[in-house]
């Protein structure tokens, strides 16, 4: 067994790290009961498959397109179906532009702007649903959360002191995924931040802080009413926490498709590409569905290949060529896996429980966001 992988299964469980008191009051904020003992983490349990006529249906619901007049996205990070069924876009290029798209797929307007001030964005990494109506927007430039109300207008501004990846809300409060530098919570993957300060960080028995690690590191989080869903984007693990902090359920999906891994590994004509899990989200029902992104069976065609100083490196130009789209709906409940569906296109986001998007060229050689309906057929 790899040094590397050694590393990753001892940073995939979980505990309870906590000031008492913050704790007590957030519990009583969201209306549990206050604990008197943490919750003993659970054996994991191995999802196994159900459900032989079970599919997964992909409906177009739209095509978001570039306006005419040359505004809208060009590369992007992240997509949010508003309750009327329009969509905000979080531009990657250009940076900092956070785009309004109606039901049907045509550019609206920007919803604020690129900068550093009030209502200004730089590097806009998430958009998620928090209390009510309200919007979440994290900017790694500007390194803060953004609050927006249902008509889109700055709510209010609080600041996120580290760099972060995704980002989840239940209650008042906000879960991080980042790495923190300080000794109290280095080497922890979750992180609960009030304004400038860490409450609580969470998801490791034993604290590795390894910036290469990305297997690990990066996790990929939903909400529930009792806590939250975390993937491994290395592994095909799924946990649950409480509002505690502490693991109380782990899936394990084992399937030959999908290898294991703690540091990422370049595909080469030899080599394919690192399997990842990309996206989780939980629906009405309670189920969860994940996003996954594998070895396209050409990928190895899709490489270019580059000698530098005698030594052949490699790379590829679009994700589609290399890599397909895997979404698969979990019953936790039951621990089954319902059906899974495979797509050449690039899935990179939930909209929402309901929707995925896939990005595509089109003739015009710009990017087109097309979004999914998904439903469960029996």
């Amino acid at each position: 067994m790899g040094e590397h992988f050694k590393l990753a299964l001892m940073a995939i469980a979980s505990a309870a790290r906590a000031r008492k008191v913050f704790l007590l009051s957030w519990f009583a904020a969201l209306g549990f009961p206050q604990p008197s003992h943490a919750v003993q983490p659970q054996e994991p349990s191995i999802l196994r498959e159900a459900c032989s006529g079970c599919s997964i249906q992909l409906t177009l619901a739209a095509t978001l397109a570039p306006a005419p007049s040359g505004g809208g996205f060009s590369v992007f990070s992240d997509i949010y179906r508003l309750h009327d069924g329009r969509y905000l876009v979080a531009n990657e290029v250009p940076a900092g532009e956070l785009e309004l798209y109606s039901a049907e797929g045509e550019f609206i307007r920007l919803v604020g702007s690129s900068g550093q001030g009030p209502g200004e964005f730089g590097f806009i990494r998430e958009i998620f649903r928090m209390a009510g109506d309200s919007i979440g927007v994290t900017d790694l430039t500007n390194l803060r959360l953004t609050v927006l109300d249902e008509d889109l207008k700055v709510a209010r501004t609080t600041p996120l002191p580290f760099r972060h990846r995704e980002a989840v809300a239940f209650g008042p409060h906000v879960v991080v995924n980042g790495q923190v530098r300080t000794p109290e919570h280095a080497g922890y993957p979750f992180h609960v931040a009030d304004g400038s300060e860490i409450d609580l960080s969470f998801g490791a028995d034993t604290a590795v802080f390894r910036g290469d690690l990305l297997g690990i590191n990066n996790r990929p989080m939903t909400g529930s009413s009792a806590g939250m869903w975390a993937a491994f984007m290395g592994q095909y693990v799924l946990d649950h926490f409480d509002l505690l902090g502490v693991r109380t359920r782990r899936l394990v999906r084992e399937v030959d498709w999908f290898e294991p891994w703690g540091t990422i590994s370049l595909p080469t004509p030899d080599t394919p590409p690192s399997p990842q899990v990309i996206r989780l989200s939980a629906d009405s029902e309670g189920r969860l569905w994940t996003v996954l992104h594998l070895a396209s069976p050409e990928w190895a065609r899709h490489l270019t290949e580059r000698v530098v100083d005698g030594r052949a490196t490699y790379s590829f130009q679009a994700l589609d060529g290399i890599y397909d789209s895997v979404i698969e709906v979990i019953d936790p409940e039951e621990g089954t896996v319902l059906a899974t569906a495979r797509m050449d296109e690039i899935v990179f986001a939930f909209a929402d429980s309901q929707h995925v998007a896939s990005v595509r060229e089109g003739s015009d050689l710009l990017p087109r966001i097309d979004v999914w309906k998904i439903t469960v057929s029996r």
